[in-house]
């Protein structure tokens, strides 16, 4: 049988429907029809350069300058280049109490034309008129809840979430309207406003249900922005987390607490596509208590593409409070697309900006913030970036920091991704797998490579906390010595997002695992992995062939398939072949 690129599909749903089932940094849109590893986004600063940064929840684009609210403070670059450095605003009468729960950024037009950056904080409003000017208070605000912000150019308004069931608004000339026409208020202790976006015509906002009496669902209402709105019940949620307008239909999308894109049909909410969550449910925002915008997705973290994809930077963790992930849930950005469903897109690194190598991306991560698709024409030397994400990550088994990062679009570093197939059954009862080949576009890199591997039992893969003591030794106390020969991924802290063979393990109590791989940057510190029994059957390091032939020669009922692949720039993999035979006939 012949795998085709262009008709992979992840549908979430099971481990037979489609043909993936677990994806790591995976592009399938840049060169559709191809298998290519995606950038990684990269660090532009981090806590260690910047004390006051925290968790970015909001990027704007303001005057020659890129704007984000993170921890107690607003940061800016210097230029709209999204590897440019960030540095804590300087302009006076800013607030001292923003904060990664309650806060949001916005951009509207003055009557001139002319364009104002809006903040809230905790308990204010804030407007900066020109870069380097001084912020004026614009209304108070009540503390204790999260104060979206959004411009509805139809109304030429500012709309914001003046607490949890009150929606404000004010003109150009900033005058806020707090009752009657232009304002929402439904002080019914049933649902919390969460995220608000507009379309030409509409504010579409989202609710968290804080009182499920009387509730069938979760409820985004459609509002004119006037007087007039309509509630829209999804049922199987309890809240929209984050909205986001597909701007070639003019309709929103939504993502639901329970890990589900829906987008408006006309007369409802029809879902489209959903993360792989099997066991539990995300983390997400606690019932009857409106808290802090700390679920796996952020308000701000869920965009529509150029392509004519959605883009969701999203948090693993489990919300069963025992910290656990879901084997094919990676954290990072995840695209959806008609054509191949929710795909893990690419994950965060904390390679500092100009840095060598030392991890290929967090599958875990603290907490996620915003996401922004930033991409303008510049001729400036170096310039590298379409993209912005916030987050707070781990940089070992336990340590976290905070970090505004960018994709490396110039696709100058070093990637790894792979790819998992779905269950390939046999025709018969059990068929011998004979042989699997890779085609792919010549290795352009000496250190690139492709590896193959398979599996046709299922095991639950065991976590550890490991010690690194070189680039290809690590330790730990977990007894993982029955994974000699099989598969390590490092799934936090230094070496993250890499896969390797395991050459031995030796000792006793305490552990040493030796990789086949070398783990670049990782020779000290602790970080977290992921045993399993994945047997590896072929590797392609040659610049000169065009293809890959592996074999496999062993008989089941099903086979499950994962390629991996560590490239530098535009590899791509054309298609896959898996041949067999029959091994037991149906009587």
């Amino acid at each position: 049988m012949r795998i085709n690129p262009s008709e992979l599909v992840q549908t979430n749903r099971s481990d037979t429907l489609g043909s993936l089932w677990s994806t790591w940094n995976i592009d399938l849109q840049d060169n559709e029809g191809k298998v290519r590893v995606s950038p990684r986004f990269r660090i532009n600063q981090q806590t260690s350069d910047l004390a006051n940064l925290g968790c970015p929840v909001a990027f704007k684009r303001f005057g020659t300058s890129i704007y984000t609210v993170a921890g107690a403070a607003i940061f800016v670059n210097s230029t709209m280049e999204n590897n440019n450095a960030f540095v804590q605003d300087a302009s006076s009468g800013g607030d001292v109490d923003y904060d990664p729960d309650y806060s949001d950024l916005e951009t509207f037009n003055l009557d001139d034309n002319t364009d104002v950056l809006a903040a809230t904080s905790n308990d204010a409003l804030r407007t900066l008129n020109n870069p380097g000017g001084t912020w004026t208070l614009r209304d108070t605000l009540s503390s204790g809840s999260p104060h979206k912000l959004v411009f509805f150019k139809k109304l030429n308004r500012l709309y914001y979430a003046q607490n949890e069931h009150l929606i404000n608004s004010m003109d150009v000339d900033f005058t806020p309207a707090d009752t009657g026409d232009f304002t929402l208020d439904w002080n019914d202790g049933r649902v919390d406003v969460i995220d608000m976006k507009a379309s030409t015509d509409f504010i579409w906002i989202g609710m968290n249900q804080s009182n499920f009496m009387g509730s069938e669902g979760a409820a985004i209402w459609r509002w004119d922005g006037i007087a007039t709105f309509k509630e829209f019940i999804i049922k199987g949620a309890v809240g929209v987390l984050a909205i986001t307008i597909d701007f070639t239909r003019d309709i929103p999308i939504v993502m639901c607490d329970n890990g589900v894109l829906y987008e408006f049909n006309g007369g409802g909410f029809v879902e489209i596509g959903r993360l792989p969550y099997t066991k539990h449910l995300p983390k997400g925002i606690v019932i009857s208590s409106l808290t802090a915008n700390n679920s796996f997705i952020h308000p701000n973290g869920l965009i529509y593409s150029k392509n004519g994809t959605v883009l969701a930077l999203i948090n693993n963790l489990n919300g069963d409070n025992a910290g656990t992930i879901e084997e094919n849930l990676p954290s990072g950005v995840w695209e959806w697309s008609r054509e191949h469903g929710f795909v893990h897109k690419a994950p965060l690194t904390y390679d500092p900006l100009s840095s060598s190598i030392t991890d290929y991306g967090q599958n875990r991560v603290s907490r996620v913030g915003a996401l922004a698709e930033i991409n303008l024409h510049s001729t400036t030397a170096g310039r590298d970036g379409t993209m912005l994400a916030g987050a707070t990550i781990y940089t070992d088994a336990t340590t976290t920091t905070s970090a505004i990062f960018y994709d490396n679009s110039l696709d100058t570093i070093q990637k790894y991704g792979y790819l998992v197939t779905t269950k390939i059954f046999s025709g018969e009862i059990e068929d011998t797998w004979q042989k699997f080949y890779v085609r792919h576009k010549k290795l352009l890199d000496s250190d690139d490579h492709i590896v193959v591997k398979y599996r046709q039992d299922e095991t639950p893969p065991v976590e550890a906390t490991i010690t690194w003591t070189s680039a290809t030794t690590f330790t730990t106390t977990t007894d993982v010595s029955a994974y000699a020969n099989y598969e390590v991924e490092v799934i936090q802290g230094k070496g993250s997002g890499k896969c390797s063979k395991i050459v031995s393990v030796t000792g006793s109590g305490t552990y040493t695992v030796t990789t086949q791989e070398t783990f670049t940057g990782a020779t000290s510190g602790t970080a977290k992995a992921r045993f399993q029994f994945w047997k590896e059957i072929g590797k392609q390091t040659s610049q000169i062939q065009s293809y890959l032939q592996t074999s496999i020669n062993n008989p089941s009922t099903w086979i499950q398939l994962k390629i991996c692949m560590q490239f530098e720039g535009e590899d791509e993999i054309d298609d896959f072949i898996l041949t067999s035979d029959t091994h037991k006939a149906a009587d």
